[in-house]
């Protein structure tokens, strides 16, 4: 298919949608505008219907580490041994902003920093210029805002006004379908994807005509720090704090990165935004790898425009350091504006809860390692109901099943996850709500989940510090399971965004014996993990539908059709480009294929191999 016929696909499908007619299933929408994007082509959509279109960010956008006063800041802040610049923090929607030859084409939305939702689709609400006074191509790094007097004029035009600027925008930006109230975010940027030291961006963002208002000094001081405060009060939106960083990009570099903040700058965040409460207790939960994380419950308080009810002490270390006990007044802020968290305590109370000293699920004694307390029992319940989990994941192994029935299977015996590709009808049926069809069901999704791609197995095994996105990076890079089982620390330390901890943790992961058991587990029943193939395979480009019945059976055939890069729907649409025909084939698919013009093809043992 043509970046032309895509683009009449697209153009066809956006005006189907805008007129509130039926358009193309999701997926395969998302596939045409990678397709397009891979190309290097740009279409102009007005109102686009999927909001969720995940895309990878040039660079990786790290969040700030917040500090609250100037010892903190100077703790957390490599020194300089050149100068700083300071910027005001703006208090709205972190983004992604690519230009290609001068050109807007694309808007994305943070997400974990790697890997963000498109929000390209309402871009006009924005004052970003679709056009700018360059062929370059590169992507602007800012924060979607909405200034005070936009915010006031809208609410007026509202029955039902908005709480605050910040999630006006958060709402805007996941709007699916335009609403014409005249709302305007504003644009405010604070880097780009060209490497540029202070002087270099500032002069690049006026040049094109941008907002950037920023402020150099050689040391930091109380001083420093109210005068900026003073000039963030006078900004005509909204502002959470300073963003404090060092003025030299090649110091900055060299500084170094934790596992998701720079060293080279950090968010000086007002003492306001630390709201205080009271703790009502500590609810001690525990992750697959046995980590113990202490979850706050504190008396309901609104923070940012929303209420908490629940914040996060991160780890054991810091649950230490709080010297906390319930009734103490606890002063919380919305880590990334996301996440609550407990920054500082307030003693009402005489002494100090004491953290858990054994498992809270099998009461085995904890063990303390670098930061984190951690249940070291395999077999603990809590630990196997995450692992079990993640494996019926539907970006794992895809299986029909609940958590309910993942609690019931461990109450059975099962501790590994790998057990469940041994389960046999029988069992399934002995288990409390399960009937002979509801078993059959299950049984059926257990099977044909053991032909899977590298990439979801990778997630499945719930490697320590190993999401989706990395997984998908690992399985792209290193193409085979022999070469993932077999990775090295070094081999890990040398790819971008893979840090100290997350190889050690992976190396350790894949010699430990959970891993060699859960193996053998696979092994025994017969899993398939198939070899990473890029998308652009011999069948790219073909949209298939499969009617009637086929040899390898309709699941085998979808999997190998879409490793080879075809897309495969249930149903015949308008969109699709073949139709493969199996034996006793529903004259309803061939009717249709043949008055819309679908080329057909029947499939026989030798279709795929005369493809290849």
């Amino acid at each position: 298919m043509t970046s032309k016929d895509i683009k009449k696909l697209l153009e066809k499908d956006d005006i189907a949608y805008r007129a509130g007619e039926k358009t193309m299933p999701k997926w395969q929408y998302d596939r045409l505008v990678a397709q397009l994007k891979a190309e290097g082509e740009y279409l102009e959509l007005n109102d686009t219907k999927y909001a969720d279109i995940s895309l990878q960010h040039v660079d990786k956008m790290y969040s700030l580490e917040d500090v609250f006063s100037l010892a903190e800041l100077n703790s957390k802040l490599v020194a300089s041994i050149t100068s700083y610049y300071a910027t005001a923090k703006a208090d709205g929607i972190a983004c992604e902003v690519i230009y290609t030859k001068g050109k807007f084409t694309e808007l994305v939305a943070r997400g974990d920093g790697v890997v963000g939702d498109s929000m390209f689709h309402n871009k006009d609400y924005t004052n970003i210029p679709l056009t700018l006074p360059t062929q370059d191509s590169f992507a602007l790094y800012g924060e979607l805002v909405m200034k005070f007097k936009d915010f006031e004029d809208l609410n007026k035009r509202l029955k039902k006004p908005y709480e605050n600027p910040r999630n006006t925008v958060a709402g805007t930006m996941r709007l699916k379908k335009s609403v014409n109230d005249g709302r305007i975010i504003t644009f405010i940027p604070y880097g780009t994807s060209l490497n540029q030291s202070f002087e270099e961006l500032k002069t690049f963002l006026l040049k094109l005509n941008f907002e950037f208002e920023a402020f150099q000094f050689n040391s930091i001081s109380k001083e420093t720090i109210n005068k900026l405060a003073a000039f963030t009060k006078k900004l005509k939106y909204p502002t959470d704090g300073i963003v404090f960083k060092l003025k030299s990009y090649q110091e900055y570099i060299k500084a170094g990165f934790r596992k998701s903040s720079p060293k080279g700058a950090v968010a000086y965040k007002f003492e306001e935004l630390r709201k205080p409460t009271i703790l009502l207790g500590f609810k001690f939960t525990v992750g697959a790898t046995g980590k113990i994380t202490p979850v706050a419950e504190v008396k309901p308080v609104k923070i940012s425009g929303s209420t908490v009810k629940r914040a996060s002490v991160y780890n054991y270390k810091s649950f230490i350091h709080l010297h906390i006990n319930i009734g103490d007044r606890v002063f919380v802020v919305k880590k990334a504006e996301i996440i609550p968290k407990i920054v500082s305590v307030e003693k009402l109370v005489e002494g100090e809860l004491a953290f858990p000293t054994h498992c809270p699920t099998c009461l085995t004694e904890l063990e303390e390692k670098e930061r984190d307390m951690f249940c070291p029992n395999t077999l603990c319940e809590a630990r196997a109901l995450r692992k079990f989990l993640r494996l019926v994941d539907k970006k794992a192994f895809n299986i029909e099943m609940g958590e309910a029935t993942v609690e019931k299977l461990i109450e059975k015996g099962l501790h590994s996850p790998g057990q469940i590709f041994q389960l046999t009808l029988d069992q399934i049926i002995t288990l409390e709500g399960f009937a002979e069809l509801s078993a059959h069901k299950l049984k059926q999704s257990i099977l044909h989940s053991k032909t899977i791609k590298l990439e979801n197995f990778i997630f499945a095994l719930h490697i320590p510090h190993i999401a989706f996105t990395t997984s998908k990076y690992l399985a792209k890079t290193f193409k085979t399971l022999h070469n993932i089982l077999t990775l090295t620390y070094e081999d890990l330390i040398e790819l971008k965004d893979i840090g100290d901890v997350t190889a050690t943790a992976y190396v350790e992961f894949m010699h430990s014996s959970y891993m060699e058991n859960l193996l053998e587990e696979f092994l025994s029943a017969d899993v398939e993990i198939l070899d990473y193939v890029e998308a652009n395979g011999l069948l790219s480009g073909l949209i298939i539908c499969l009617t009637g019945t086929f040899e390898l059976g309709k699941d085998t055939l979808t999997i190998e059709l879409e490793r080879l890069g075809a897309e495969v729907t249930d149903s015949l649409t308008k969109y699709n480009n073949l139709l493969l025909i199996g034996k006793n084939p529903g004259k309803t698919k061939l009717t249709k294929a043949k008055k819309d013009g679908i080329k057909s093809e029947i499939y026989t043992n030798d279709w795929l191999v005369a493809k290849k």
